[in-house]
């Protein structure tokens, strides 16, 4: 992430918190659960020489559990910098305080649930300065990657405990790197020198990475394109846009950002940064492109690059997507789906009301999960929620209906993923200000359950995981 961008963001979630509004950065999460194996009490080893003071405090969470009897999920959060993990295959059990560095943002869990990957400052309240952390789903083996670099974009394999990560320097440079993560340490290798690149994301087989690298508007000259890089280090162009050296003094585009692969890994999906944060902060292009046949990217419009606005049915035929400009989500947030076989556009969106999250069922026949609210012009500041009454929406064949219910001073304002069996949906539902809890609710129908209740400040959430319950 360019410097200035995250300067930007910073404010502006600032300024978001002091509103009272839990709106989340993309930067903060993954987008999408894994299942989870275990989750137990404080242990491992958490010494780091760069990490600063390691975070403690009070063993209780302000976070409370909501239902006592057991339930499918393990659920890593952040309270005031420290970790907690608790474990819901196990009746009545408590958050456990895991001891790491300052957390400032959890990234995810592994492909296989074995571990959790978060991002811990160099000194208490956060810093520029960030490093990565891992710790087992038990709470136990926690120790810091990679103990000599500043990292900027980091993402888990979808096959392997693998991470690939980005790097910078104080001298402007920096690497793009792979960590094996193994108990009680973790093999790391370089896969490109010398910085230069903005982003990356994983081909589904976790064989080699999407890598995006930005204009340069020279000399040297160099045009924005992504290039694939296996874990070997070959590089092949996959794509570039436009001219290095044409004359654009004021506004152009600079860079591929937010990617993402079809499961099947032959469409990649992007926004298109901007070389002006202010702009990109309002909107950005959205663009699909099919690698069989680059040179024809298909233009979806403007939209936001928030992590998780756009989503690839499992079957990778067809792409979801918010488009609508403004940085805020209260107005003119619209849901479209893209079939990439035949390249017909559907509007999905509703007269009136403002769309967020699409998320797809995991089984056939696919269903399409969203958040969907009426849109609130007036929002800003005046209300503790920017959509007041936001609720889930799952459209089917065609068909939307309303799947949550709630009071019209509560925000179901984020997806967070549905069952490994297709049942379940987690969600995020905003209470009052600076209150959130987890719930779950069955796609048939049924009542919601409160899982969690408590406190949550901006940019920290409810990570959970799904996970067989013991019998």
């Amino acid at each position: 992430m360019k410097n200035t961008t995250k300067i930007l963001l910073a404010t502006i979630l600032a300024i978001l918190a002091s509103l009272g509004s839990l709106y989340l950065s993309g930067q903060a999460r993954t987008g999408s659960l894994k299942p989870v194996l275990q989750s137990a009490s404080v242990g491992g080893n958490s010494s780091s020489s760069n990490s600063g003071t390691l975070n403690s405090g009070p063993q209780n969470s302000v976070v409370e559990r909501a239902y006592a009897a057991p339930f499918p999920m393990r659920v890593a959060w952040s309270d005031g910098g420290r970790l907690y993990l608790m474990d819901g295959t196990t009746a009545n059990s408590s958050p456990k305080l895991v001891k790491t560095g300052w957390v400032s943002w959890i990234t995810g869990w592994s492909h296989d649930g074995r571990w959790l990957l978060l991002s811990c400052s160099s000194k208490p309240g956060g810093s520029e300065i960030n490093y990565m952390w891992v710790v087992k789903a038990d709470g136990t083996d926690a120790y810091q990657v990679d103990h000599t670099v500043n990292y900027i974009y980091a993402a888990w394999s979808p096959m392997d405990d693998m991470i690939a990560y980005s790097t910078s320097d104080p001298q402007g440079g920096g690497d793009l790197k792979i960590a094996k993560i193994m108990d009680g340490r973790a093999q790391i290798s370089t896969l490109l020198h010398g910085g230069g690149f903005f982003e990356l994301a994983w081909a589904p087989d976790g064989q080699s990475l999407a890598v995006s690298f930005p204009r340069l508007y020279g000399p040297p000259y160099s045009p924005l394109h992504v290039d694939r890089v296996t874990l070997k280090g070959v590089r092949n162009r996959l794509f570039s846009l436009g001219e290095a050296k044409r004359q654009e003094f004021y506004k152009y585009l600079w860079s591929a950002t937010g990617m993402q692969f079809s499961p099947d890994g032959r469409y990649l999906a992007y926004h298109l940064d901007s070389n002006a944060a202010s702009f990109s902060f309002d909107s950005q292009k959205l663009q699909v492109i099919d690698l069989q046949q680059p040179g024809n990217p298909v233009d979806l419009g403007l939209g936001l690059n928030r992590d998780g606005w756009f989503a690839w049915s499992p079957d990778s035929s067809q792409l979801a997507y918010i488009l609508g400009e403004d940085r805020f989500f209260n107005t003119n947030k619209r849901l479209y789906t893209l079939n990439v076989k035949d390249g017909k556009v559907t509007d999905l969106s509703q007269q009136g009301m403002v769309d967020i999250y699409p998320v797809w069922t995991n089984r056939p026949p696919y269903s399409l999960l969203f958040c969907r609210g009426p849109e609130n012009p007036k929002w800003f500041g005046n209300n503790p929620f920017a959509v007041p009454g936001m609720r889930i929406w799952m459209e089917t064949n065609g068909l939307a209906a309303q799947l949550t219910a709630g009071s019209a001073d509560s925000e179901d304002q984020e997806i967070l993923g549905v069952s490994p069996d297709g049942k379940y949906v987690a969600y995020l539902r905003l209470t009052s200000p600076g209150i959130a809890s987890l719930y779950t609710k069955s796609l048939d129908g049924g009542r919601e359950i409160e899982l969690l209740h408590g406190p949550l400040a901006i940019g920290q959430y409810f990570c959970p995981g799904w996970a067989q319950i013991s019998k």
